[in-house]
């Protein structure tokens, strides 16, 4: 079965990759996202093995475009999608979880 992807309307919705204060190893881990942020080409070899989005917009040019139109960072599908207000989120938070429990409990 084929499936195509529509963008038009989607929400954009970044995964973030974080080290916590006081981690074992954080040292190694902060030097992994340092690499992961700097090496555009080996993050496009990621994506083409995960099919995920990639944090720097140089790796898309490492991309066979096959594999880079069907990304959410890629331009053409950025431009289609909605970013979420992450800081009226964050101000909100507690209402939202509050109405969030409420729907669940119907």
């Amino acid at each position: 079965m084929k499936l195509k992807v529509v963008w038009l309307g989607g929400a954009y919705e970044p995964s973030y990759w974080a080290v916590l204060k006081g981690a074992p190893n954080s040292g190694d881990a902060s030097k992994l996202l340092e690499f992961i942020a700097s090496h555009p080409k080996s993050e496009a070899t990621w994506a083409e093995i995960v099919h995920d989005s990639v944090p720097n917009p140089l790796a898309l040019t490492y991309l066979p475009s096959s594999i880079g139109s069907q990304l959410a960072d890629n331009p053409v599908n950025l431009k289609q999608l909605a970013t979420p207000n992450f800081l009226w989120y964050a101000n909100h938070s507690d209402e939202l979880n509050t109405a969030y429990e409420n729907f669940l409990r119907g």
